[in-house]
């Protein structure tokens, strides 16, 4: 019975390690910048990825929820239409400006030596306006409202990580890409209670 339970004790104290080795079971702020393909007539896009992640409650399994600012570009060449003031002079070419507001659910298939893989589809809305970014001269048009989702699949080491993406825009169609960040680990208190 003895040799029984020392194995069994053994198997326990593997598995609590195990568990203590995960780099990803806690809670974190993450932060990081995107670039990407975007709707014609505009060339690209890149933005910020800023938001909030567990990996504690209910890990292999994760959840968060993100907010994600967007510019795209264009050119004077691709663009189908042109301003000029009163005076005659040119306005800039309007840049499409989007910011999404989406909640994450995803999976974290963990790795050793801290290298995770991670997957997951985030659902949300999409707020777009076109701006030609000149405080003196503006143009801009109305706010347009959209439904967005967006499937990642990425890899994490540590605190660093990287991903690629697919999105749907209920307006502006797909579009695919990618970005890196960081990911800030929460406090004693949000990771211990």
């Amino acid at each position: 019975d003895k040799p029984q339970q020392s194995q069994k004790k053994d198997k326990d104290n593997d598995k609590d390690k195990d568990k203590k080795e995960f780099s990803r079971q806690k809670q974190f702020i993450v932060i990081g910048a995107t670039a990407g393909t975007a709707p014609k007539p505009f060339n690209f896009a890149v933005g910020l990825n800023v938001g909030y992640e567990n990996f504690k409650l209910i890990y292999p399994f994760y959840f968060g929820a993100l907010i994600k600012p967007k510019i795209a570009f264009s050119s004077p060449e691709n663009f189908p239409y042109h301003y000029k003031t009163q005076k005659g002079d040119n306005f800039l070419i309007p840049s499409l400006i989007n910011a999404q507001l989406m909640a994450e659910i995803g999976y974290c298939l963990a790795t050793k030596k801290d290298l995770d893989i991670l997957i997951s589809l985030c659902l949300g809305a999409n707020a777009s306006t076109m701006w030609n970014i000149n405080f003196a001269s503006s143009v801009a048009s109305q706010f347009y409202f959209s439904f967005c989702t967006e499937a990642n699949v990425g890899v994490a080491y540590k605190n660093c990580y990287a991903t690629i993406n697919a999105s749907y825009d209920a307006m502006f169609g797909f579009s695919f890409g990618g970005g890196f960040g960081f990911s800030i680990k929460l406090g004693k208190w949000w990771n211990e209670n």
